[in-house]
């Protein structure tokens, strides 16, 4: 073995081609493909690792266009143009981070590589410009048929909600023709009530299954969002929707960035908790503030109230699908999904949510988001 990391075999060809001999240290035997090019564009080293990712052995890439050798002609023009812009100023878009970036190999193949490029100053010379390569493309196959599948399965949701609403359509048309033929007095009009609520309960639980399952593919979209309009909104919604004594003290929240739909499908989720848990005969008290991280470029919202505390065994299993605290009565309407979409938005903005078990009386949700 030489000390450079590489075959005798290999040195012995990169020598008889009058090739330069190859470089040591790290760079000559990290994993990815390791390539330098001078300020015009042709190749100066050439690690083992881009040999083998790329097909072509050093002695033969040494001195081509790196442009021309692994890019289209599209992206091989743009290589020259912000070699250009390098030479001119010693500056360039060239340098920094470039993801998923296609690349041909000696078969023919295209590799998604992501790319990191950096210039390295030469006391006695111009300087080089360095890129490390790694092949990304069995990632983004992954990423690819994760996609397909997922597609695959909404579909299969939305044919599968459509056909179960159908036959709860139809059970509620029989329910009220029954309705409308039982005579005065009879017991029937409470039993096709019962029949009713039931296929309320199902519609619902339809409807929750697929806003839970658009959350998933949808990726936040990261625009300014005024929290306080959003709380404001959620909270007269909720009391229209269900009349009751209620109070809102909103403290100060600021404008985060993310997705304003989904965030107003999260707040909106946590007050309708509120109205929907806190018993019938209390005033609502509503208590929503926001902690501010700047360091950790974080903000956490924080939507207390005043109904009965979460048991502390149930404060992490409510976040889950079809969970609900083991002290909810099974009259009170609710599917155990709202608190699972509520933490899946959360989690698309890079952040989470959970109960505070520090918050005393009632119950306050910290949603952490990422900014």
């Amino acid at each position: 073995m030489t000390d450079w990391g590489g075959t005798t075999e290999q040195a012995d060809e990169a020598c008889s081609a009058g090739a330069p001999a190859p470089s040591t240290g790290l760079l000559a035997n990290v994993p990815d493909a390791h390539v330098a090019v001078d300020l015009d564009g042709a190749i100066t080293e050439w690690n083992p690792a881009a040999a083998a990712t790329f097909g072509w052995t050093r002695s033969e890439a040494l001195g081509l266009d790196v442009g021309e050798l692994l890019l289209n002609a599209r992206r091989a023009a743009n290589h020259r143009r912000q070699l250009d812009d390098f030479r001119a100023t010693g500056t360039s878009t060239i340098l920094g981070r470039h993801p998923d970036v296609p690349m041909s190999t000696r078969d023919g193949r295209l590799l998604r590589v992501d790319c990191v490029v950096w210039v390295v100053d030469d006391p006695d010379g111009p300087p080089a410009l360095h890129t490390l390569m790694s092949d990304v493309t069995g990632r983004w196959a992954a990423v690819d048929d994760l996609r397909r599948a997922t597609d695959d399965l909404s579909a299969f949701s939305a044919a599968m909600a459509h056909d179960l609403r159908v036959p709860l359509t139809t059970v509620r048309g029989w329910s009220e023709l029954v309705r409308d033929q039982a005579a005065p007095g009879s017991p029937i009009s409470g039993w096709t009530d019962r029949i009713d609520a039931a296929v309320d309960r199902g519609v619902a639980l339809i409807d929750d299954l697929m806003g839970y399952l658009d959350v998933g593919r949808v990726l936040a979209d990261r625009t300014p969002v005024d929290l306080a309009v959003v709380v404001r909104r959620a909270f007269a919604t909720e009391v229209e929707a269900r009349p009751r004594r209620a109070v809102l003290d909103l403290r100060e929240v600021p404008v985060v960035r993310g997705d304003e739909r989904l965030l107003t499908q999260l707040f909106a989720n946590l007050l309708g908790n509120a109205f929907k848990y806190v018993p019938d005969d209390r005033t609502l008290e509503l208590v929503v503030d926001a902690v501010v991280d700047s360091p950790r470029g974080t903000t956490t919202v924080r939507v207390a109230d005043n109904g009965t505390p979460v048991a502390a065994a149930d404060r992490g299993r409510i976040f889950a699908m079809f969970e609900r605290g083991s002290g909810v009565p099974d009259a009170t309407h609710g599917s155990g999904v709202g608190l699972a979409v509520a933490r899946r938005i959360a989690e698309l903005h890079d952040g989470s949510i959970a109960l505070d078990p520090t918050a005393g009386d009632g119950n306050r949700f910290c949603v952490r988001l990422g900014t």
